[in-house]
């Protein structure tokens, strides 16, 4: 086998290879499939985002509140309760 021949078979190899990478591009619709990708990653971003301002403005109200308030929206009564036995007597219980 000459050094012509081995060129033309790298040449013949490299010009397949082409076609199989072209004809994949073209099934699998890859420009739509990359589009798609970052697409969906844009809105997963945005929407974690806005949750997390949600969020955020939430605990923003919850820590505005009164100290009463919080207790009686998230603390149970049984909590309440035994946090109420723990207080000096005559201490307000509410």
């Amino acid at each position: 086998m000459s050094t012509t021949d081995s060129a033309a078979d790298a040449g013949s190899r490299a010009h397949l290879g082409s076609d199989a990478f072209t004809r994949l591009v073209e099934e699998v619709d890859f420009p739509g499939f990359v589009r798609d990708l970052i697409l969906g990653t844009f809105k997963a971003v945005v929407e974690v985002s806005v949750q997390q301002m949600h969020d955020y403005s939430r605990l923003l109200d919850q820590s505005a509140a009164g100290i009463g308030e919080f207790v009686q929206e998230n603390l149970p009564a049984t909590g309440r309760d035994c946090l109420a036995r723990l207080l000096p007597p005559g201490a307000p219980k509410d």
